[in-house]
């Protein structure tokens, strides 16, 4: 026995028997036992890093998501839910804000950026939202302005605690996404959400993988034995440190990215100032004594006489212009810029320095490609912190309407209500004007000495979408210093002449000096009379005053319309001064006599001696003469009496469709 023991002592390990080395090996359980939560250890260790890195990845994923919903605010923020709370985005307004979004989305790397609202009766509703590029090719599916939306449980959450809420993947029409939102109130009281989705099934599946490759890889490590536990250890640390500086380099260029982005978000790409955006911002964040709006008076004109190329050449110099009188200018819209006055200085001192700017404007001559051009502006100051632009635009408006060069916004007059009104009468012209709902009724003109119709006078109208016929004096005197309006006087001058084209009576229209101020409108005039060929059964009425202050003008148009056949008639004579000789020098065909000297011609001596003036004068010249407002057979009868050639008013008929 002893020599058995002895001789198995001396043998070489390479001839130990296996079952020896497992018998050696489970006969030290304390050796085993180490060994196992070593190897656990390790396993657990390798784990948790992995677990590390997966929370890294979300982490990053969900700042990326805030910085791009925070971004959206300078786009879709809170004064632009307050503007589309009471002007509501058009179709083009509302596409352009989605590429707008859409872009930004992009540049951020995010799948959809979008805000929402509650309506009245809890409906989830967005107010904006990006697109992306296989729905802005194709079209379909795009989200509009108040498209519905059934709310997740994490979106409503934001909206009852007013916090920021991370979905983490909850399924809705658009798949599985990780989105954040973020809630924001606006000073008017809207509450609406900011939100960012991410598409997440890619990571999750790639994060399955992972999780996959993990567990057969430390299997195999198990298998192998501890050296190459360590080696592998090692590895998974400088994997986790890769991915450390990953995460850290895509940091910084989503940091870059959204600072380039907010860099062109608020910056005008024509003149380098500050956007309208940028003053938003600024309106909300600094503090500020007054706003003034500047409008550059009849830049439409200059942009179709000289063309876009030195229209846009010209804003440039103003904007070096303003920037040079250190006013920190933006450039708000086409034509219009905005300084802030950031100390308290007193109305008068305000009414000061913008005379000053518009003083020195007035001087200033602006050499674009070898013209020189001069400028005049309007301004429209706002000294109330509180919806700062919008009141600022409303004194602007006003100025225009009233022909000041400088309006401050004030309270009592009740400007606000009225631009809301101006606002709404705008909206349905110019819808009226995109789905061809601009209407002309006619009004007849009667003969005196044949008795019959043989003339009409076009009155335009608007009708709205239920069918309710707006008569012009609702709406004419709103639009007529809004770009609106010479696409008014273009619908009625090609339906006029169309219709007439095809009967035997005379046509009369109305024409105001600024439509023929205006190049384009004077050329569609004229194209509509040629193609047309009823120039010679039209009259252009103009009235008289306007005629006399744009003389020049006047004259021009007046040879080129006569060429063609046309004929022109003074609108409103009687009223005010007169001007006989201006009248001979436009050489017009009819005098139309105002209606508040026809009125109570039969009654009133007075109004009939100035009336038998103006038909004396009329017979002189070779003019034609039509009294308005003929309400009743004693006033016809009256007018027959005082050899006026032509009666219009109620009593003869009242406007209609033909």
């Amino acid at each position: 026995m002893d020599d058995e023991v002895e001789r198995q002592a001396a043998m070489p390990a390479a001839e130990v028997p296996p079952m020896t080395w497992y018998r050696l090996l489970w006969g030290r359980p304390r050796f085993i036992l180490a060994l196992l939560l070593f190897m656990v250890s390790v396993i657990l260790y390798g784990w948790l890093h992995y677990l590390d890195a997966k929370s890294a990845i979300y982490d990053e994923l969900d700042s990326r998501l805030a910085r791009a919903a925070k971004s959206s605010w300078f786009v879709i923020g809170d004064a632009f839910h307050d503007r589309v709370q009471s002007h509501p985005l058009t179709p083009e307004e509302d596409m352009a804000n989605i590429k707008t979004l859409s872009k930004m989305a992009n540049d951020l790397q995010v799948k959809y950026i979008y805000s929402m609202i509650l309506d009245q009766r809890r409906v989830v509703r967005f107010t904006s939202s990006s697109a992306t590029e296989e729905e802005l090719r194709s079209g379909d599916k795009l989200t509009r302005f108040m498209d519905p939306y059934e709310g997740m449980p994490s979106l409503m959450q934001a909206f009852a605690t007013q916090k920021t809420v991370v979905d983490t993947g909850t399924p809705d029409q658009w798949g599985v996404s990780r989105s954040i939102f973020i809630p924001y109130t606006t000073k008017a009281g809207l509450t609406y959400v900011l939100g960012a989705d991410l598409e997440v099934s890619g990571i999750e599946e790639t994060s399955r993988e992972s999780a996959y490759k993990e567990f057969w890889y430390f299997f195999f490590v198990m298998l192998s034995g501890l050296p190459l536990l360590i080696l592998y250890q090692r590895e998974l640390a400088t994997h986790n440190n890769e991915l450390r500086q990953i995460n850290s380099h895509l940091g910084d260029v989503v940091q870059e990215k959204t600072t380039e982005l907010l860099s062109h978000i608020s910056t005008d790409s024509l003149t380098k100032l500050p956007n309208r955006y940028r003053l938003h911002a600024d309106l909300s964040e600094r503090n500020f004594h007054a706003l003034v709006l500047l409008n550059i008076d009849d830049f439409k004109e200059i942009n179709d006489f000289f063309g876009v190329a030195t229209a846009d050449s010209l804003l440039q110099q103003v904007a070096l212009w303003m920037k040079d009188l250190e006013l920190d200018p933006y450039r708000v819209s086409g034509d219009e810029f905005a300084f802030l006055i950031a100390k308290p200085v007193s109305r008068e001192e305000i009414q000061h320095r913008v005379q000053t700017i518009l003083a020195l404007l007035s001087d200033k001559v602006f050499v674009v490609d070898g013209n020189p051009i001069t400028l005049t502006m309007t301004a429209g100051v706002s000294m109330a912190p509180d919806k700062a632009l919008t009141r600022a635009d409303i004194a602007l408006h006003r100025g225009k309407e009233t022909r000041k060069s400088i309006a401050f916004y004030d309270e009592s007059e009740n400007i606000e209500e009225r631009f809301k009104i101006n606002m709404a009468v705008s909206a349905l012209v110019k819808s009226a004007l995109a789905n061809n709902r601009i209407r002309c009724h006619y009004q007849p003109i009667l003969h005196c000495a044949t008795g019959k119709v043989d003339k009409y006078e076009a009155l335009v109208r608007v009708v709205d979408e239920r069918g309710n016929i707006t008569p012009p004096y609702d709406f004419l005197g709103i639009v007529q210093h809004t770009k609106l309006y010479p696409y008014i006087t273009q619908e009625v001058v090609w339906q006029a002449c169309n219709l007439f084209a095809s009967r035997e009576e005379t046509v009369s229209i109305n024409l105001s000096a600024r439509d023929i101020r205006d190049p384009v409108t004077e050329e569609k005039i004229l194209e509509t009379l040629e193609k047309t060929g009823v120039g010679p059964r039209v009259i252009f009425e103009i009235i008289e005053s306007e005629g006399v202050e744009n003389f020049d003008r006047m004259s021009a148009f007046i040879k080129r319309v006569k060429a063609l056949g046309a004929k022109i008639a003074i609108d409103d004579f009687g009223t005010g001064y007169s001007n006989f000789e201006n009248v001979l020098k436009l050489e017009v065909d009819y005098i139309k006599i105002d209606g508040s000297l026809i009125s109570e011609i039969d009654v009133n001596p007075r109004h009939r001696i100035v009336v038998e003036t103006i038909v004396a004068f009329a017979h002189h010249t070779g003019a034609e003469t039509v009294a308005e407002f003929v309400t009743s057979e004693s006033i016809l009868q009256t007018v027959k009496k005082l050899g006026i050639t032509y009666a219009q008013g109620f009593h003869i008929g009242r406007p209609a469709q033909l």
